[in-house]
């Protein structure tokens, strides 16, 4: 099986956490009353509302209904958004939880914390995982600014729910019937945030087996010519070779996922996977003005790694390697975001225990 690529960021933790598992994140949902907060913040501008339902006891974020996978009946990430000394400033706290299917109680633990390095006006910096939510002031757009420089802009849209049956659903996303089947209460809302400007991030850099290496097994310290040259990444496991075809590439196996020189030969001697495409692609980034992104693919395997709706890949040169990084692009829509009391309701209606 191919390395996966732990890209839980800004706003997508739980969708790639869902993912890894095989479990699809669609309306988890329930029905019925629900215990817990509700807002009447749907009268309000989608980002005044948002805000409101983040505060206090409060909270937006998403749940996944695991059926008792590992012992787990749902796994859920929350965000707050706690008052700062400055107007329209929020601190943006990430919280993970998770119910046991024995006990039937939730418990808390720290949001994931990234790793790796975000693409900011100063060029590639590590990341630190604390975000401050910014309102843009007209009621549409917000920006999630880290502390290493990199911002996320975003307009969010609102949709409410109130009075609507939820449809009840099970870990692979397939229709269930509801265990307590009802109508969501009042106040229920969803938030969908489009990203409004493309950000890129290199994930798990400090790891020196994630470095890009050339057809003898050593690391790339310049970025590949398009064209020419054969090179390997060990975290998608492939080799990919230049085609007569410039920007083409034969893509191989590289079933040692270790890119060495044996492996390599021996992934370029057996049957090709497909090909991808490889070309220069601007970033608007004065340090970093560049980066080779992968643009096309065939193959169903490649089409596996690369079809994302959410990601784009590319490869780029920091601190003298090369690395396979990540960049989500305008547009980029992560699942909907539900307030309290809306995740409430549809754990009651699944027949689960309420999010205090």
């Amino acid at each position: 099986m191919k390395k996966k690529m732990g890209l839980l960021r800004k706003g997508v933790e739980l969708l790639i956490l869902g993912a890894a598992a095989g479990i699809l994140i669609a309306g988890c949902g329930g029905g019925g009353g629900g215990g817990g907060t509700t807002s009447a913040n749907s009268s309000k501008p989608a980002v005044a509302s948002y805000i409101a339902d983040g505060q206090g006891t409060s909270f937006n974020g998403w749940w996944v209904n695991q059926g008792g996978l590992l012992g787990v009946s749902a796994v859920a990430t929350t965000y707050s958004l706690n008052t700062t000394a400055t107007a329209g400033t929020y601190a943006w706290v990430s919280t993970a939880k998770s119910v046991a299917a024995a006990s039937g109680v939730w418990t808390s633990s720290a949001g994931y914390v990234p790793t790796g390095f975000d693409l900011t006006p100063a060029g590639w910096v590590t990341v630190t995982g604390t975000n401050t939510f910014v309102d843009g002031g007209d009621g549409i757009h917000v920006s999630l600014n880290n502390a290493d420089g990199s911002t996320t802009t975003y307009s969010i849209s609102q949709t409410s729910l109130s009075g609507k049956a939820v449809v009840c659903t099970n870990n692979v996303g397939t229709t269930i019937a509801c265990v307590a089947p009802g109508n969501y209460p009042a106040g229920s809302s969803a938030y969908v945030k489009t990203q409004t400007a493309n950000t890129y991030s290199i994930p798990n850099t400090s790891i020196v087996a994630n470095r890009i290496t050339d057809a003898t097994g050593a690391a790339l310290t310049a970025l590949p010519t398009i064209g020419t040259g054969t090179f390997c990444d060990p975290v998608s496991g492939y080799v990919y070779q230049p085609t007569t075809t410039v920007g083409t590439y034969n893509t191989y196996t590289d079933f040692a996922f270790g890119c060495n020189s044996v492996g390599i030969a021996s992934a370029v001697a057996a049957a090709s996977a497909g090909t991808v495409q490889l070309a220069s692609k601007p970033t608007g980034n004065a340090v970093v003005p560049t980066v080779l992104a992968f643009s096309s693919w065939t193959g169903v395997a490649l089409a596996t790694r690369f079809n994302s709706p959410y990601y784009t890949y590319f490869l780029t040169l920091n601190a003298g390697n090369v690395y396979w990084g990540a960049s989500t692009l305008t547009g980029n829509q992560a699942p909907p975001e539900k307030n309290k009391g809306t995740i409430n309701a549809e754990l009651v209606a699944n027949g689960l225990p309420v999010i205090p």
